[in-house]
Formats: structure tokens, sequence, C-alpha cells
């Protein structure tokens, strides 16, 4: 028995010493909110300041273990972390006026819980929190840093407290009209995009979910209301940061620019549509020639990309090309391509590539700078016979894209390509490559529609039996364009570009038509 004494002082020594520890968390956490926060706004310039001791308190944290004695103590201190974690993740970031502004804001994997590996906000919410807590209560106490979500509190949660709080945070949250409104005349509410994103959390039906809203609310809501979803406001939750005019909510379409990837569980599934028609050409010295009638070439790509990382920094895609050329000799629209008459001089339909492509984000601090690599694969032996339907060869096409925010209604988006076609021997071709380059401004009136303009310059390298590598043929396009975001999954894309300039190429213009269709 003697012997044994040591070993139990020791193990309750450690027990009240990892108890001591987690109490001074929690009261340095306390301290933290308590002098920063203020009506739900967090003064984030001001911690910046102190920022060695929110490192301090972020390292404590992740290595504090996570097996307390009660479920409440634990939930107690996840609630902690996360809204610590969220604060970081600003005060890491600053300048910023919206989480939205980092694309990886809540899936870069920074933060360490329980000791153990490095995981994300996202992570630590649904793979930690919720899976281990079914309350839907915790919807109000986990606080993304944004002025859409309930406010964060200016003091920490503890096991003693939680239940009040969580409690608390419910009917503040259901009786502020900016979360949660009921017209009553018109049987009608109005409440958070919270309810939406996860409904399931607060019922499996309406009339649960209502019955939800009324345990917290002030105001009795009609179990067969009609509800409508309050678009959710993501400026940041900051001191001195006044809410969105619009309180908007970023939708796909700001979000996902070309520059984005997506995380794991996330997909894309879009089909663009070209159709260059063009009567006239020019020569090597850039005079005009005309093709005798009417060239018109369409092109529909069916792209799918997805997220295979738990970070938004590596996506895969596969994509189909599907060609059609027409020949008229007439003067006829680029609509002619659809027709099937034999008015044609040439008249092919076929699937001309299939394409694996990835995508990634080089550089963890630049989201926004991403890199996109295919290899279009020729599937036709019809692509150059007879007449010219698509290039009959190998093509490797990598791109690299870049897009900044200028203010909250524009944008400029900047592409830089390396398109590089490898020679078909049974042809007796030449490899040769094209450096386009391209840059697009856009205008957002809202968050769901957009208007650009964009120029592209693409010149031809090419090296022929007599000749030494060189520049042999270039153009350059300019053109306009609009998107829509017509439900928060789809978008609509009709852009327009006329080639005004080239030297050796088509003197035509395109038009283009997508679809977009994206899975959160």
């Amino acid at each position: 028995m003697k012997k044994l004494l040591p070993v139990f002082w020791f193990l309750l020594s450690s027990h009240l010493g990892l108890g001591q520890k987690s109490a001074e968390i929690t009261q340095s956490i306390d301290r933290l909110l308590a002098s920063f926060v203020k009506d739900g706004l967090v003064d984030y310039q001001g911690i910046a300041m102190e920022n060695e001791e929110l490192n301090k308190l972020c390292e404590d944290i992740g290595s504090h273990p996570i097996n307390f004695d009660s479920d409440q103590e634990q939930k107690a201190f996840l609630i902690n972390a996360y809204n610590v974690f969220v604060i970081k993740q600003v005060v890491d970031n600053l300048p910023l006026q919206s989480p939205q502004e980092k694309a990886d804001f809540f899936t870069e994997e920074k933060f360490q819980i329980g000791g153990g590996e490095k995981i994300n906000l996202n992570q630590l919410e649904k793979e930690l929190i919720f899976v281990k807590y079914d309350d839907p209560r915790l919807h109000f106490a986990l606080v993304c840093a944004a002025q859409g979500c309930p406010k964060i509190r200016s003091e920490a949660y503890t096991k003693e407290n939680l239940e009040s709080l969580l409690d608390d945070q419910s009917k503040i949250a259901l009786n502020d009209i900016s979360f949660s409104y009921y017209k009553s005349e018109e049987n009608s509410l109005k409440i958070s995009k919270i309810f939406d994103w996860y409904k399931s959390d607060f019922g499996s039906n309406q009339q649960e979910r209502i019955a939800f809203v009324n345990k917290y609310s002030a105001t009795l809501v009609s179990g067969d209301a009609k509800i409508n979803y309050i678009e959710y406001d993501w400026t940041l939750n900051g001191k001195n940061v006044a809410p969105s005019s619009a309180s908007e909510e970023k939708s796909n379409l700001q979000i996902f620019t070309p520059s984005a990837l997506f995380t794991k569980g996330e997909f894309e599934v879009n089909t663009f549509n070209s159709i260059y028609s063009q009567q006239e050409r020019r020569d090597d010295s850039g005079e005009i020639i005309d093709v005798n009638g009417t060239e018109n070439f369409f092109t529909s790509m069916i792209m799918f990309t997805t997220g295979v990382s738990k970070t938004t920094r590596f996506n895969v895609g596969f994509d189909v090309f599907l060609s059609r050329a027409r020949t008229v000799r007439d003067d006829v629209s680029a609509f002619d391509v659809f027709k099937t008459s034999d008015k044609a001089v040439f008249n092919k339909s076929l699937i001309s590539y299939i394409a694996p492509r990835i995508k990634w984000v080089p550089l963890k601090d630049l989201p926004r700078l991403s890199i996109q690599s295919a290899l279009w694969v020729p599937v036709s032996d019809e692509l150059e016979t007879e007449g010219f339907v698509a290039h009959d060869r190998y093509t490797w096409f990598t791109q690299i894209f870049f897009d900044k925010n200028l203010g909250d209604d524009f944008q400029i988006f900047l592409e830089v390509d390396l398109l590089y076609r490898f020679a078909n021997q049974e042809l007796h071709q030449y490899d040769f490559f094209r450096t386009p380059a391209s840059a697009f401004l856009s205008y957002f009136p809202t968050s769901r529609s957009t208007f650009y303009v964009f120029s592209q310059y693409s010149p031809r390298f090419e090296r022929s039996m007599d000749k030494d590598l060189g520049l042999t043929q270039w153009f350059a396009q300019f053109g306009i364009g609009g998107k829509y975001q017509i439900t928060e999954k789809i978008g609509v894309e009709l852009s327009y570009s006329d080639f005004a300039l080239s030297r050796g190429e088509g003197a035509g213009n395109t038009l283009n038509f997508g679809i977009r269709y994206i899975h959160r």
C-alpha cells in the first residue's frame, strides 16, 4: 500500500495541475474578451498590438488535453477555442474587411487542439464540436467573425455558466430583428441563413424548426409561417467596421472566381460554349483577306472540378470537348453552325478531346494565385481531315490565375497561359506554342451579378524546317460580358469578343455562353 501512495499522489497532482491549467486558460480567454469585445464587436487592431499574448494563448489551448472530467467542461473549452482561433485568424490577416477575403480562412490547417495534428476551423466546428454535441444552440455561440453571425460575448464559457449562456445566446439571436423577424399580418418569418445551411440541426421539418424558434423568441411564430432567409452579412464583426450597406452574402459568383479552389466535398459542373465566326482573315502583314463565305466553329467544354483535400489548395478535374465546324459559301450568321442543311461545303461534329486536369495553390500566403494544368487528348482521327474542326494534336494547357478586389464593387483578374501543341508526326507537323495573356476588369452592382470588360494578346511561336523558333502569328481580342447567379448553386455567363488585331490569324468574333453548377 505504501508503494502505491507515490503513484496516487503523482496522478492526483497531475490531474489537479491540468485542472489548474484549464482554469488559467479560461481566465485568459475571459480577460481577452472582456478587454476587446463590446456589444458583439471585436477590437482586432487592439488585440494585434498584444499579439504575443494571443499567440501564447493559442499555444496553451492547442497543447491542452481535451479529455475533461465532464462534457460540460469540454464543451465550454471547445467553444472558447473556436472563438479564439477565429480571432487569431483575423488578426493574422489584417487588414481585413471580411473573412471571405481570405479564401482559406476556414480551411487553413494552422490550429492545434488537444496536442494533436493541426486542423482548420471547419474541422474544429464540424468534425469535433458538432459530431460530439448535438446542440443547435452552438450555432449561436460559435462566431465566424462576420456581422451576420450571432454576436460574440465579452466573456468566456465555463462549465458553470455554459447552459445559461447558450440559452441566453439563443434568446439574444432570435429576438434580434436583424437575425429573426416575424410579420404576423403576413404570416412570414425572415430568419438567418444559418437556419437554411444547417436546417436539419434545428429539426427534421418546418414545424420542429419553428418550435425551436418559439422556445427562445418573445414573439410566437405560427407553425405554417412562410420562411424567407436573410442574406448573410459577411462584413467583419470588427470595431469601427460598418455593416455592409447591401447586407448581402457573397454569392458563389464572387467567391469562386477562376483563381479560387474547392475544398474536399465541394464540386463544380460547368459547361462553356463558344461560337467563333469569321468571314475575313488577316495575312502576315495584317491585311484583310476574304475567306469566300462564312466559317463557323462551335466548341462546348463540359468540365467537372472537385476538391480532394481538406484545404483549398488542390483540386482535380476532367473535361470533355465537343466540336463542330461548318463552312458556307455565303454570308450567314454565327448560329448557322447549328444548321444541318446541304448548303454547307463542310459540316462536321464530333467529340474532339478529353482532358484530365489538376489545379493547385503554390503559395500558401497567396490563395488567389493558382495554377491549372490540363492534357488535352484527341479522341477522333477526323479533326483535320477534309476540313478543320480542331487541332489533331496532344495539347498541354497550363494557366496561371490571379485576382484582387478593388474595393467592394470592382475586381481585377489576370491570366497568363502556356498552350503547347505537340506535333502529329503522321501529319508532318511541327510543335508550336502560344502564351496568351488576359486581363479582366469586373464591376459588381450586386453580389449576384457582374459586368466585365477584357482583353487578350496571344502570340504563337514555332519552328519550321527552314526557320528558327520565333514569333509567327498573333492576335488581340477585346470583349465584354456579364454573369448572373440565378440561384445559390446555378449561375450563367454571356460574353462577346472581337478579334480586332492580328497577323496571320482570323479576323472574326466570338460569342460565349456558360452555365455553372456549384455544390458546397
